[in-house]
């Protein structure tokens, strides 16, 4: 894993959803982080198969289900369980509205959709390649705090 990190959250969470990404999540706080592994569902664009790296084995394990970018569920088929941290730690962060300082995430310079090695500095920023930023969709425009906290009462 190198030492890139994203700046904003609506970049990390397309490269996490573009259909075949790694990336890390590392709290400053602590120093602990966790690699996953999310991987869109071929027959299923809007569902994803999120597995974390971790064990003895040191080996990529299913943890649950992502729905439409927002949901996750772990399953009958999770290898942890759903209250393990590596758990949390990936449900916090596909809740987060900005980047708080505290969270590093990261990615390993390759494209978050096709998988293919980065080499452009704004394909490494972003963490997708030109031809695969001409596949996804346009992003969302950002959502101001204070509207995020009138609507829905929680504080990013």
């Amino acid at each position: 894993m190198n030492e890139h990190r994203f700046q904003k959250i609506e970049d990390a969470h397309a490269y996490a959803f573009a259909g075949k990404a790694t990336l890390t999540l590392k709290s400053r706080k602590t120093e602990k982080h966790f690699t996953y592994r999310v991987n869109v569902c071929k027959d299923k664009p809007t569902m994803f198969f999120v597995s974390v790296l971790g064990g003895e084995d040191q080996k990529y394990n299913y943890i649950g289900v992502v729905f439409d970018k927002k949901t996750f569920r772990t399953t009958k088929k999770s290898a942890v369980p759903a209250d393990a941290l590596c758990v949390r730690a990936f449900t916090y962060f596909l809740n987060l509205k900005t980047l708080p300082y505290d969270l590093q995430v990261q990615h390993e310079n390759t494209c978050g959709r096709c998988g293919r090695q980065l080499t452009h500095p704004e394909s490494i920023d972003l963490g997708i390649g030109p031809e695969c930023k001409k596949m996804m969709p346009a992003p969302k425009p950002e959502v101001v705090e204070e509207e995020m906290h009138a609507v829905t009462g929680w504080d990013a």
